[in-house]
Formats: structure tokens, C-alpha cells, sequence
């Protein structure tokens, strides 16, 4: 805006002031260009991280201020690294390196005010290396299984009861004791007389022993017998293997 017009019209009185608030000339002469009105460009201040770690997330925020009140200001980012945004706070998440980045503000005149700067953007850490142990395998725990005894048989199988002689074979898969239960046939049935020594525990494989004919020290009376043989171990016992014999007389 100028003040300027027709010379009559600007012929200024003694103490009168132009619209600058300067004396304006006193005279005939008229007061051209005596206050010219321009718009003032924008002002702004930016707060960017001097530093951050790649990957990382930083909020980037201008703050424009304008001598003349009422305008509305925009904001234009430039992060450095071929990307921007637009807006007064933005965020942004860095690859490793330096960058410059660059806020314009501009008013609606089309003046602008520019801050810039620098961010030193880090390697983010190796994760770090965690190492997870093998699993404790813990052998399945089995119960104990009861010995086998097998291919039991008596030297002879008829004697009388001062034979002498006479052996007792059978065969252990483990470690075992054996046991021996002497019947005696009464009828059709066999019926429990008495039992003889247990054994001391007896390693695994075939085994032999001498075999009495003789109950508590008395000879067998003649019969017909048999003898039951079970081993024992860990408080399981084999099935039952019987041998007959007859006691003549």
C-alpha cells in the first residue's frame, strides 16, 4: 500500500504524520512513498535428537512463530534420506549413518523460514546370542521284572531214597534266589509236605546242586513227588517251574 494520490490531496499541515507515524513534508509538494506496508516472513525453531540407534523411532518438532498474526503456517520435513513428512511434529526411524534434515515453514504469502541439522544415527546391538541348554532326557524308569527260571531237570527221575548222586540243573536270567517246595501226591492231587534250603542269591546263567532226597533230615518214603522251583529277586518271583520224581521203594 502506498500513500499516494492527487498532489492537492497530499499537501500536509504542519505536525501531520504519514501512516509509518514519520512528519510527513510540509508544502505544496506531494508525500509519495511516505510508508510502504510488506508482510514479514516466518520464524522457526526445530528440536531433533543429536543422536539415535538404527531403527529406533524419533519424533522430530518445529515451532513456527509469524510477526503477522492470523497466518497459518505450514510444515514441510526432509529427513535427509530421500524421505519426508509433513506437519509440525513427525516421527521417523533412521537406517545407521548421518543424516541432515531440513524443516521449511511457509506462510500463506509464500515466505519461508528454514532450520536444519544433523542426526548421528547408531548400529543398533547384535541381539544377544542366548543358548538354550539340551534338554535333561531322564531315562524312563522301569519297573522291576520278575526273574525267569527255565530248563529245570533232576538228574534221574526214579530213585530210591538212599540214592546218591542225584543233581538238580536249572537255568536263571538274572541274579536270583530259588526257592523249593516239596509236594507229595495224595490221590489225584499233589499236596505241600515241606520246603527245602532257599538258596543264596546265584548270579545269571545255568546253575547245578546236589539233590537229597530228605525232608528236616528223614528220607523221602516212597512216592510220588514234586518238587516246585521259583526264583526270587527284587520281591518278584519267576512262575513256578515243577519237576516229578518217584521215591521207590
Amino acid at each position: 500500500m502506498i500513500d499516494v494520490g492527487e498532489p492537492p490531496a497530499f499537501v500536509a499541515s504542519p505536525g501531520e504524520l504519514d501512516l509509518g507515524g514519520d512528519p510527513r513534508e510540509v508544502g505544496p509538494a506531494a508525500d509519495v512513498g511516505a510508508f510502504e506496508y510488506q508482510r514479514r516472513a516466518p520464524a522457526v525453531a526445530a528440536t531433533v535428537p543429536a543422536t539415535a540407534t538404527g531403527g529406533q523411532v524419533v519424533t522430530l518438532t518445529a515451532t513456527g512463530t509469524d510477526p503477522d498474526a492470523g497466518d497459518a503456517l505450514t510444515y514441510t520435513w526432509d529427513f535427509g534420506d530421500g524421505t519426508g513428512a509433513a506437519g509440525p511434529s513427525v516421527s521417523h526411524s533412521y537406517a545407521p549413518g548421518q543424516r541432515t534434515w531440513k524443516v521449511v515453514v511457509t506462510d500463506p504469502t509464500g515466505q519461508t523460514a528454514t532450520a536444519t541439522g544433523t542426526i548421528d544415527v547408531a548400529a543398533a546391538p547384535a541381539p544377544p546370542v542366548v543358548v538354550t541348554p539340551p534338554p535333561v532326557v531322564t531315562p524312563p524308569t522301569t519297573a522291576p521284572r520278575a526273574p525267569r527260571l527255565t530248563r529245570a531237570s533232576l538228574s534221574r527221575r526214579r530213585f530210591r531214597a538212599t540214592q546218591a548222586g542225584l543233581v538238580l540243573r536249572f537255568t536263571l536270567d538274572r541274579r536270583a534266589r530259588v526257592a523249593f517246595v516239596l509236594q507229595r501226591r495224595r490221590g489225584t492231587r499233589f499236596r505241600t509236605v515241606g520246603s527245602l534250603p532257599t538258596t543264596k542269591t546265584l548270579p545269571a546263567g545255568s546253575r547245578r546242586r546236589a539233590f537229597t532226597p530228605r525232608l528236616k533230615g528223614r528220607r523221602l518214603v516212597p512216592g510220588s513227588y514234586r518238587l516246585v522251583l521259583t526264583a526270587i529277586a527284587d520281591g518278584k518271583r519267576s512262575t513256578p517251574v515243577r519237576l516229578t520224581f518217584v521215591v521207590r521203594r
